[in-house]
C-alpha cells in the first residue's frame, strides 16, 4: 500500500522475489567461499527472508556436499510466519 501511494516507491517483495536467492548465490556465497579459501565445514545464520541462506547453502553444497548448513530462527522471524501462517508479513 505504501509503495503504491508513494511517488517513485516500489515493493521489492524480497520474500517471493527470485532475485533475492540469485544475488546471494552469485555474490555472497562466492565471497564466503573465496575468503575461506574453500575451507568451509558449516554455515550458520539467522533467518530473514530466507534468500541468503538459500542462495549461500546451494552454492556451498555444490562445492562440497559435506558442508553442514544451520538456520537459526529468531523470535519474530518472518520465515516462521511464512511456514506457520503462509505469509511473511502482516499489515499490523
Amino acid at each position: 500500500k505504501i509503495a503504491n501511494e508513494t511517488k517513485g516507491g516500489f515493493f521489492s517483495d524480497q520474500f517471493e522475489n527470485q532475485a533475492n536467492f540469485e544475488t546471494h548465490y552469485l555474490t555472497t556465497a562466492k565471497e564466503i567461499w573465496n575468503q575461506c579459501k574453500g575451507k568451509v565445514d558449516a554455515f550458520v545464520m539467522g533467518a530473514g527472508t530466507g534468500g541468503t541462506i538459500a542462495g549461500v547453502s546451494k552454492f556451498l553444497k555444490e562445492k562440497n556436499g559435506h558442508i553442514k548448513v544451520y538456520l537459526v530462527d529468531p523470535n519474530g522471524s518472518s520465515l516462521f510466519n511464512k511456514v506457520k501462517y503462509g505469509v511473511c508479513y502482516t499489515s499490523q
